[in-house]
Order: structure tokens, then sequence, then C-alpha cells
């Protein structure tokens, strides 16, 4: 069992920060600055269990900083007391929300198309259809677009524009100016899913007041009347397909949409896109915090055998494997 840890003092020069900057960080500055892929789900070695021997690529790999007093870090060189620690990190097997950004993924999902994944805004036209960059016409991309390129805007300005940027891409039903795919609201769905609910809205009334449907809800009606015929569908089946009123969006959807965002709209995003990529609000990768850091106790948990992120993945997916055969 490992010895009580001493309070770590620095003895080194003290630096004053100039400036602070909170962002999210992307996979590839959580692997920069890992020095090992945490993927051993033994966290001592099995060989020798009375031992507690820390294994490698485990949770307390030695790379992470010594596990007991008298060792040497093989990352820094330096003993339990004058070694900081080091990340590492695991590689998950299918991206997860982060509980943290959920407010920020739920709006980037209503302020884009499930389509082409543009914001939704319309562009100003002539009367051939052709896109105009006009950015006097009110409520447009390119008025938005001109409005936030404003280096001297404050923040709290740009935080009124985008209120009213969302006021208008929530109003649903509404066809995609670009793609034409039809979008609804979305919803929160339990704890790691969204709910896109394309086929809840009726018919959208056009200029005339004449009732026409969209081809995207024409289609599902006629998929729906096709399943609901069929013999061989029980009646729960049927039943249950007639409340369906959208398309579940889980993490692996949600990043698809954010790495399918075009560079010409991230600025209407809001976001600090310089530093931060929308699909940064998945988890594709999660940071291990050094050992030293962690407090001192001996888990017995599963006889030695840490229960990593993948193994709730692969529970949730209805995956199980046998002992030794897990990726």
């Amino acid at each position: 069992m490992a010895s009580q840890k001493e309070q770590f003092r620095e003895t080194g020069e003290i630096y004053t920060p100039a400036s602070m900057i909170f962002g999210v960080p992307p996979p590839q500055l959580i692997s920069d600055y890992s020095v090992v892929e945490v993927n051993n789900y033994n966290a001592y070695n099995p060989e020798k269990p009375e031992k507690k021997e820390p294994t490698t690529h485990g949770v307390f790999d030695p790379k992470l900083g010594p596990y007991e007093k008298g060792n040497l870090c093989p990352t820094c060189g330096n003993d339990r007391i004058s070694c900081v620690g080091h990340f590492g990190h695991i590689k998950l097997a299918l991206p997860i929300f982060h509980t943290g950004y959920l407010p920020h993924t739920y709006n980037l999902l209503q302020m884009i198309c499930k389509g082409c994944s543009r914001v939704l805004l319309e562009d100003d036209v002539d009367e051939k259809g052709n896109v105009i960059r006009n950015a006097t016409k009110i409520n447009t991309r390119e008025y938005f677009r001109k409005k936030l390129d404003n280096s001297k805007m404050t923040y709290d300005q740009k935080t009124s524009l985008k209120k009213v940027i969302m006021a208008l891409v929530k109003k649903v039903p509404k066809a995609c100016f670009h793609c034409s795919e039809y979008n609804g609201p979305i919803k929160k769905v339990g704890f790691h899913k969204f709910l896109h609910e394309r086929y809840k809205f009726k018919n959208t009334a056009t200029k005339t007041s004449r009732i026409q449907d969209h081809p995207s809800q024409m289609q599902f009606k006629k998929d729906m009347q096709l399943a609901l015929a069929d013999p061989a569908a029980s009646k729960d089946l049927k039943e249950s397909m007639k409340k369906v009123v959208g398309h579940t969006i889980d993490a692996c959807r949600a990043k698809e949409l954010f790495d399918n965002i075009p560079k010409e709209d991230y600025p209407l995003l809001c976001m600090a896109v310089d530093s931060v990529h929308p699909s940064d609000l998945i988890l594709t990768q999660i940071p291990v915090s050094p050992s030293v850091i962690r407090p001192s106790v001996t888990s017995d948990i599963r006889q030695g055998r840490v229960l990593l992120i993948n193994d709730l993945i692969f529970y949730q997916l209805g995956i199980h494997f046998s002992p030794g055969c897990a990726p």
C-alpha cells in the first residue's frame, strides 16, 4: 500500500501570469500533454497480486508519477516529493457528451441545419434566386456576419447579438435555405441524447394560405403507411410507430454535424473558433490525472481491475467481453 503523501512545496521561481484564457481543450491538446495512453484494464500486475505492482498503460502507470515513496519517476527522473505528476489520456471507444457542455451543445444543435450543418439563417437573393451578399438587409446571414466581424464589439454586445440569432433560428419548423432540409425543434431526451422532432409538426402554410407538405414529411408518411400495413408488424410495434416524431441525435451524430459546419459560418456561432472547434464539445479523449495528486487509496474493486469509461460505453451498447478480450 502506498505511503501517505507529503505536502508539495514549490522551491523554484514564482511566476505571475499576465493573462488567463478559459476554453475547451481539443483532443490533440490532451494527447500532446499526455505521457501515456491508458488502455490497460488491470490496475496492478495480475501475476503478482500481493505486491500491488502497477501495470504499464494502467491508471497507476509509473510514467504518470511515482506510485510509492522511494521510487523515481521514469518521465522526469524526480522522486515522489519533487515530481509534480504527469497526465495520461484515454481514447474513448465512442464519442460522448460532456455534461458541462450540454447547454452549448443544445444551442448549437438548434442553430444549425440537421442536414447540411449550415446556420439556419437566410441569405438575400435576387430575382433569379442567386445569393446576394447584402449586409444592409436585416436578419440575413451577411448582416450578422458583418456585425460580428467588428473587432471593437464587446462581450455583452456579442451576447445580445447571439440572443437575436437564437430567436431567429429557433422559429421552427423551417426548411433550410441551402439544402431545403426540414428542421424541427430540438429536445433533450434522457442523459445522453437529443431528439430532433422533425415530424411532429403538421403542414406549413404558404403565402397563398394553401396547405402544402414538405417532401420529407410526405415521404415519412408514405413510409409509415407502408410499415403499418405490413401484416408481419405486431400491434405494439404499430402503436409505437404512431408516436414517432423524429430522430435521436447521439454524440456520434452530433460530432458529425459539428465537423461539417463550414468555416464561413463560424462567426455566426459566436464562439472563439480560433481556439475552439464546435466538435471539441464532444469528447473523444479524456485526461487521466497524475497518480501523485490522487488520494492514497488502494482499490480492490473487481480484484484490482479498474472500471474504465469504455466499460460503461460497451455496457450501454450491450457488448460484453470475456476476461482478457476487452479492447
